[in-house]
């Protein structure tokens, strides 16, 4: 009975004005637990409950002591990196988390500066704690309006608010030898304020390749790429287009998680009716080739295509036709392993344009990680692979790569050729190479 009278005297207590703002927060915890989010939004909204440090405070409340609230101290000789990103942490798992945390195991204080704001006039920042040693935060800095990084460069006003949220970041991170690792251009001027910090863009995108990036945007990119000490790229396509442009031009390629791929789930995929498994994982957007998607589905009627990832580009309704083809939606990231052990062979169906032609597909290195054969179509960073891959320069050898690997037999030589290819291509290693020595 205690469990079900329990709210109601809570909800006595809230409406006569005697419940406790902590008494609030632990209800706002309990309810938020429950609720059937995705686990990246209950994450933010339990995030959100927690009291801000750095809010404006009751002069005659207690004061949490400043030093509970600071990362740990810098280690000697691993300067402090601040990572100005281009996703949210809680974003779908990519290079840029990836590196981050690889720089944090290496020892590195890493102040990963979120793409979204909090949408605040007052200077401040909010940061979130990522790992059990200090050494990882997210940090949304205060800015009107919270803009939107891919749309436009920040107002002369937005930049004095950003200016000032960076120096009240700064001085609680007493950051004094720094590295700046800019992952889009709308950061580029904010990064160059942190006293002392080498400079260095990890440019993953053909970001002119995207519809949504302004003018301003690119030419901030134009800058950025001749100011930087640095501009690391993830394929030699990338790293034609700036030739000439940038003082040192690196090509350090995406990577995988190869434990996390390599090592078989306690349980996989199965299809309920014995089919074989066609599948893919990762973003479903305007670069994912629908059409070809749709002639695999066609020609294989008796197997299984599954599309793991979010669909951003009405790709679900164009295939509604085919029963067999499966969508998931978004799914977390270490379920993956999951779905890629289920697969039978893994797809790489992109359009080919300007965007996917800089592209190194993450994706590959973990179906390799996995064992598992692929095919894909034919763009540059594909040749690295070499005869790990099954590469397919039109929509008829794509299908016949396909059913290749759907009629073969299991290859433990194959599968240990490209598991062996993959255990080289780790994060660390990528991590390693963009600060070398550090």
């Amino acid at each position: 009975m205690r469990r079900w009278t329990a709210p109601l005297r809570f909800a006595a207590r809230l409406f006569t004005g005697r419940a406790a703002p902590g008494e609030l927060r632990a209800a706002c915890v309990r309810v938020l637990a429950n609720v059937p989010f995705a686990d990246g939004a209950r994450r933010r909204l339990l995030l959100s409950t927690r009291p801000n440090p750095f809010a404006p405070r009751d002069p005659h409340a207690h004061a949490w002591p400043r030093d509970l609230m600071r990362p740990a101290p810098p280690v000697a000789g691993k300067p402090d990196v601040f990572v100005w990103a281009l996703i949210d942490w809680h974003f779908r798992i990519q290079r840029p988390q990836h590196l981050a945390h690889a720089w944090a195991q290496r020892g590195h204080r890493v102040f990963y500066v979120s793409n979204e704001s909090i949408d605040a006039p007052a200077p401040g920042f909010s940061p979130e704690l990522l790992d059990a040693n200090a050494r990882l935060y997210q940090v949304h800095l205060h800015v009107s309006n919270a803009p939107t990084i891919y749309h436009a460069m920040p107002t002369a006003a937005q930049s004095a608010e950003l200016d000032a949220s960076l120096r009240a970041f700064l001085e609680w991170t007493g950051a004094t030898d720094a590295i700046s690792v800019v992952q889009h251009p709308f950061w580029s001027d904010l990064a160059t304020r942190v006293s002392g910090a080498r400079v260095i863009y990890d440019c993953m995108d053909h970001h002119a390749g995207f519809d949504n990036n302004a003018p301003d945007v690119i030419e901030a990119e134009h800058r950025l790429v001749a100011e930087a000490e640095s501009v690391v790229v993830t394929s030699a396509w990338l790293a034609q287009s700036f030739e000439g442009k940038a003082r040192r031009v690196q090509v350090v390629r995406n990577a995988c998680d190869y434990t996390l791929f390599a090592t078989p789930p306690r349980e996989r995929f199965r299809d309920e009716a014995g089919r074989r498994v066609i599948g893919y994982h990762g973003a479903i957007a305007p670069w994912f080739d629908v059409e070809l998607v749709a002639r695999v589905a066609r020609a294989f009627p008796d197997a299984l295509v599954v599309l793991v990832g979010a669909d951003t580009t009405g790709a679900a309704a164009q295939l509604a036709e085919f029963p067999n083809v499966r969508f998931t939606g978004e799914v977390d990231y270490t379920t993956l392993p999951y779905w890629v052990h289920g697969f039978d062979v893994g797809l790489l169906p992109f359009r080919v344009t300007p965007l996917t032609l800089a592209t190194n597909p993450v994706k590959v290195y973990e179906y390799l990680a996995a064992g598992k054969p692929v095919v894909g179509v034919d763009l540059p960073e594909m040749a690295q692979f070499d005869e790990l891959v099954h590469i397919a320069r039109d929509d008829g050898h794509f299908l016949a790569a396909v059913r290749a690997c759907l009629d073969a037999a299991p290859d433990e030589h194959q599968r240990r050729a490209r598991q062996a290819f993959a255990s080289q291509q780790t994060w660390g290693r990528r991590a390693d190479a963009i600060l070398p020595g550090c």
